[in-house]
């Protein structure tokens, strides 16, 4: 602020380094973060684009579009629409009718709860195994998928938001990019002896 730039280009200034700072934290201040933290990094990294948003306050003026904060508790069919029901943080309770409900919680991190098939086969299996706080599966510093003996697997490479417990900034084009360059590296090497 003091250069007159924006508290956006901090994040973007800060982003190459997210991955080595994450990996510096011990296991305890890791979890802090994932308890107190995490919300306000998402609402800041993962911000909005300022025409998305521009239209998104365009749709609350018109009335066309209303905005809740809660706890999500149930959907169900209530006829052609959908009763929303939520617990607010005063402990009050809200019902709503609507006509759609959007998911903007962000991505799903624990792989037990994706209904993937595969990751869970992995997971059965002891193929894999869950990364650090149970968020995505576990991946040697060069992402090969590490099994349930701690073996990184040598043909098998995790990118992107499976990633995310081990380095955390894992979603980004640019983290994606230099992921799939050094699995394709590792996949391209010759065979250890």
């Amino acid at each position: 602020m003091a250069d007159g730039l924006p508290w956006q280009s901090v994040m973007e200034r800060i982003r190459p380094h997210v991955q080595a700072l994450w990996q510096s934290l011990p296991l305890p201040e890791q979890r802090r973060f994932l308890r107190h933290g995490v919300r306000q990094w998402d609402v800041h990294r993962h911000r909005i684009a300022p025409e998305v948003h521009a239209r998104l306050q365009s749709l609350v003026a018109r009335g066309q579009l209303r905005l809740h904060r809660g706890r999500l508790d149930t959907v169900m069919a209530e006829g052609p629409r959908l009763r929303v029901s939520t617990h607010a943080r005063d402990g009050r309770i809200d019902e709503f009718d609507v006509d759609y409900v959007v998911n903007a919680t962000g991505v799903e991190m624990r792989a037990q709860t994706m209904r993937n098939p595969l990751l869970h086969d992995l997971l059965r299996k002891g193929h894999a195994q869950t990364g650090p706080h149970g968020i995505g599966l576990k991946a040697a510093r060069d992402g090969r998928m590490v099994d349930a003996h701690g073996q990184p697997q040598p043909r098998v490479f995790i990118l992107g938001s499976l990633r995310i417990g081990c380095i955390w900034e894992s979603i980004a084009i640019p983290e994606l990019r230099g992921q799939a360059d050094t699995a394709v590296r590792g996949l391209l090497a010759p065979p250890a002896a």
